[in-house]
C-alpha cells in the first residue's frame, strides 16, 4: 500500500493559494515600481525643462514666459503630490499583500511538514515491517534447516 497523505487535497489547494498571493504581491510591487518611475520622469522633466526655459529666459526671455514657468512648475508639483498619494497608497498596498503571502505560505509549509512528518513515520512503518518480514522468514529457515 502507498503512502497517502490525507490532507493532500488541502495541501494542493493551499499551494495554489500561495501562488495566487505571490502572483498579487508581484502585481502590487510592479505597481510601486510603475509610480516611482513615474515620479522620477517627471522629476528628470521637470529639472530639464526648467534648465531650457531659465537659460532662454536669461537670454531673451519675457515677464509671461518667467510667468508660464512658474505655471508649469505648479502643475507638476501638483501632479507630483497627486502621485506621491498614489504611491503611499501602493505601498499599503504591497504591505497588506506581503503579510497575506507571508500567512498563505506559512500555511502551505506546515500542511508540507505535517506531510513530510507522515511521510517518515509512514516510512519507518514499512521499514520496521520489511524488518519484521526478514526476522520471521530467517526463524522459519533456520527452523526448517534444522528439521532436516
Amino acid at each position: 500500500m502507498a503512502y497517502r497523505f490525507r490532507l493532500d487535497a488541502l495541501l494542493r489547494l493551499q499551494r495554489s493559494l500561495e501562488t495566487q498571493q505571490e502572483q498579487r504581491l508581484l502585481a502590487t510591487l510592479g505597481a510601486v515600481r510603475s509610480i516611482e518611475s513615474r515620479i522620477e520622469a517627471l522629476d528628470a522633466n521637470r529639472c530639464l525643462r526648467k534648465r531650457e526655459v531659465l537659460s532662454h529666459i536669461e537670454t531673451d526671455g519675457t515677464v509671461a514666459e518667467l510667468h508660464f514657468l512658474l505655471v508649469v512648475e505648479h502643475l507638476a508639483a501638483k501632479k507630483r503630490n497627486e502621485l506621491l498619494g498614489e504611491l503611499t497608497r501602493a505601498e499599503e498596498r504591497r504591505k497588506v499583500q506581503t503579510e497575506l503571502y507571508r500567512e498563505a505560505h506559512r500555511n502551505t509549509e506546515i500542511l508540507a511538514s505535517l506531510d513530510a512528518e507522515q511521510r517518515n513515520e509512514y516510512n519507518a512503518v514499512l521499514a520496521r515491517r520489511d524488518q519484521q518480514l526478514s526476522d520471521e522468514l530467517f526463524l522459519m529457515r533456520k527452523r526448517f534447516e534444522a528439521g532436516d
